[in-house]
């Protein structure tokens, strides 16, 4: 009775998570999973739905899509494609942990994915013009260099400037060395503290601020973006201005962002998913970079910090 009654509870945990299947419609279904809510992952999978009606495919009348949040866990995330491997046409996801999960559960469905940094780090390709036979999608290298450049062109007194990461993704390690070399060219130091979950953010910034960081560049972070909110008014106690490669989060009072169409890049993706639909192989789709957007800037959270923008 009590081992009946653990699998119960695991098995109406996971359902009341990940979601319950629906009658079958006779419709083609598409999966679209992502690994945690955040406005860039929004974004992503709001694009990706786009990206599918633009060839065709809505959402409840030409196809039906399946959405999985595995709300960060990574076991939930692991059950989520297990049951997506048998239950869709395609599989779309957004995300590094989502990608990973899809490697490991599903081997004969096509796999289409978004938001992911580095492809072959996550174990998608051998090389970015060698992915796996039945995975494809759209992936966005961001612009750390240009990050690093904007924050020395607009406080050239700036000495260190810093960011908060989570060392369990596994996409950090290139963008810290790009930011570490992109630091060193112009003058400047690049501090990192580590977090492990959205609670350590405001820690985390505190621990920055002692550091002798001036400003952060915040590098992207899932685990981050969950707290961002939290960071930006910590940021703005402790008389750090804040700065992203993420456009999606200018408003919330960061100072400048320089970044990838996050919007765009999903519906790049839904595109492919949706000739994949259409009877295409992944085979045929090479992998594709997300669109850079220019710098965009706030000129209140500016002049909260004392910051004159440059004229252009």
């Amino acid at each position: 009775m009590r081992i009946n009654a653990w699998l119960g509870l695991g098995l109406a945990l996971f359902l009341t998570t990940a979601g319950c299947s629906k009658p079958s419609s006779g419709l083609p279904k598409v999966g679209f999973a992502q690994f945690t809510s955040t406005s860039s992952l929004d974004q992503l999978r709001e694009g990706f739905v786009k990206g599918l009606a633009d060839e065709g495919f809505v959402d409840g009348k030409t196809v039906e899509i399946d959405f999985q949040n595995a709300q960060s866990d990574a076991g939930t995330m692991s059950l989520v494609m297990q049951k997506l491997a048998t239950s869709v046409d395609v599989v779309g996801l957004c995300s590094t942990q989502a990608l990973q999960a899809a490697i490991k559960s599903v081997k004969d469905k096509p796999v289409i994915f978004c938001g992911v940094i580095d492809p072959v780090a996550a174990g998608a390709a051998t090389t970015i013009s060698e992915p796996k036979p039945n995975i494809t999608g759209v992936y966005n290298p961001f612009p750390v260099t240009e990050g690093v450049e904007m924050i020395h062109k607009f406080m050239p007194a700036v000495k260190k400037i810093g960011t908060l990461y989570d060392p369990s993704e596994p996409f950090f390690g290139g963008m810290h060395e790009e930011a570490k070399k992109a630091c060193a060219k112009n003058g400047l130091e690049f501090i990192v503290v580590t977090v492990s979950s959205s609670n350590d953010i405001v820690t985390g910034m505190q621990a920055l601020k002692a550091k002798g960081v001036e400003a952060v560049l915040q590098l992207p972070s899932n685990t981050v973006n969950q707290g961002v909110d939290g960071q930006i008014k910590t940021a703005g106690n402790l008389g750090l201005p804040m700065f992203s490669l993420q456009p999606d989060q200018l408003e919330k009072g960061i100072v400048a962002t320089v970044g990838v169409d996050l919007e765009e890049a999903g519906a790049q993706a839904g595109r492919m998913a949706g000739k994949v639909l259409k009877g295409e192989k992944t085979a045929k789709f090479p992998l594709e970079t997300a669109k850079l957007q220019p710098i965009a800037t706030n000129p209140a959270a500016a002049k909260q910090f004392g910051i004159t923008l440059p004229a252009n």
